[in-house]
């Protein structure tokens, strides 16, 4: 068990918690009820990333956002994933683009009033919860994903460009699969000009 309930704080740099199990007995489990950061200073944004074989829970801050140039990323990898804080990937900077926040697992939930910001001044990021754009690339598919009425994600640009991309999949191919959303998404383009983003939200049912 790896346990955060402070502050972990990286400036300009990454983050890496992990707690894969060596066996079967002994499960890996992350609880974050604090707050990590690897926000970029001078140059991109931070990343962080956390492991674990068995549950990721996360009900505090994650923060990988920049100010003065692309914002990082955030990724979470479990067998179950539970989300109630705050990943946060965007960028303020005056071209600055929005990050990236990737979670991935068996089991996924947006629960209670969690947000995911990948915001950027001149472009939004990318946030992928349980694969990619109908389900191309290599990351693991899920077979659960759920989205809270009160989570929010928010993958727009500010002031010009366009809104990024968002998706929550679970295995289209996989009868046992299913994606439920009642939570609120935006993907817009920037007030100065720009195309609206894509979202996506599929499953077998």
């Amino acid at each position: 068990l790896i346990e955060n309930r402070k502050l972990v704080k990286a400036p300009d740099g990454k983050v890496v918690v992990s707690a894969q199990a060596y066996n079967d007995i002994a499960s890996g489990v992350i609880k974050n009820s604090g707050e990590i950061v690897a926000t970029g200073i001078q140059s991109i944004g931070g990343k962080i990333v956390l492991g674990a074989s068995t549950e990721v829970s996360s009900s505090g801050t994650l923060n990988a956002s920049a100010q003065v140039a692309d914002a990082g990323s955030i990724r979470i990898h479990a067998d179950t994933v539970a989300n109630s804080g705050v990943s946060k990937a965007s960028s303020d900077a005056i071209n600055g683009k929005g990050g990236e926040v990737v979670i991935t697992g068996r089991e996924i939930a947006l629960t209670d009033a969690a947000n995911i910001n990948v915001n950027g001044t001149a472009g939004g990021g990318k946030v992928l919860v349980g694969g990619d754009w109908q389900g191309s690339g290599d990351l693991p598919q899920a077979t659960k994903v759920t989205m809270s009425d009160r989570a929010t994600i928010d993958a727009s640009a500010t002031q010009s460009g366009d809104g990024g991309t968002v998706v929550l999949w679970s295995d289209v191919t996989n009868a046992n699969s299913v994606t439920e959303v009642h939570g609120t998404i935006h993907a817009k383009g920037g007030l100065q000009g720009g195309d609206g983003g894509q979202i996506e939200t599929s499953g077998y049912k």
